[in-house]
C-alpha cells in the first residue's frame, strides 16, 4: 500500500503502457476517489517519518493529511513508468517497490529499493514534471 495523492484503480493491468493516450484513459480512471477515515492514527506512519525531521502543529498535520490520498496497488503494478510524468511522491506503507530503467541492452537496472516507512517515485520526474525514466513497481504486498 502507498499513500499518494490520488486513488488508484487496481483493476488495471500491470504492464507498461506505451500509448500515452491509452495512459491519459486510465489517469481519469484514477481520479475515483472513496471516503477516508481522516482519523491521525489512520497516518502515523508517515507522521511520525516527517517528525523524525520537523515539528508540525497540529494544523499542519490536519493540513497534510487532507491531501493524502491512500492507494492499494498489486504487485508488478507500475506507479511510474518512462515517457509519463510523475505526478506523485508515493510514501511505502505495506510492501515494497522497486525503481529500474532497462539499459539498450534490454537489462534492466534496479536504482532504489523501497520498503515500508520510505518514499519512493521517479522523483527527477517529479520534481521537474517532465517525463520518467524510472519504472517503478510495487515488487511485494500483503496480497502477493
Amino acid at each position: 500500500m502507498a499513500r499518494r495523492t490520488e486513488k488508484q484503480n487496481t483493476s488495471l493491468p500491470n504492464k507498461a503502457v506505451n500509448n500515452p493516450d491509452e495512459w491519459i484513459g486510465m489517469q481519469k480512471q484514477l481520479t475515483t476517489r472513496d471516503t477516508i477515515n481522516r482519523d491521525l492514527k489512520d497516518f502515523n506512519s508517515i507522521l511520525n517519518n516527517i517528525s523524525r525531521f520537523i515539528n508540525l502543529l497540529p494544523e499542519e498535520e490536519q493540513e497534510l493529511i487532507s491531501i493524502i490520498r491512500t492507494t492499494k496497488v498489486i504487485k508488478r503494478q507500475f506507479i511510474d513508468q518512462p515517457g509519463f510524468t510523475s505526478g506523485f511522491r508515493n510514501y511505502v506503507v505495506k510492501g515494497s517497490f522497486r525503481s529500474f530503467f532497462i539499459d539498450n541492452n534490454g537489462i534492466d537496472h534496479t536504482v532504489q529499493i523501497a520498503i515500508e516507512d520510505w518514499f519512493v517515485s521517479d522523483f527527477y520526474s517529479y520534481i521537474s514534471q517532465t517525463p520518467a525514466t524510472l519504472y517503478v513497481e510495487e515488487v511485494h504486498s500483503e496480497q502477493s
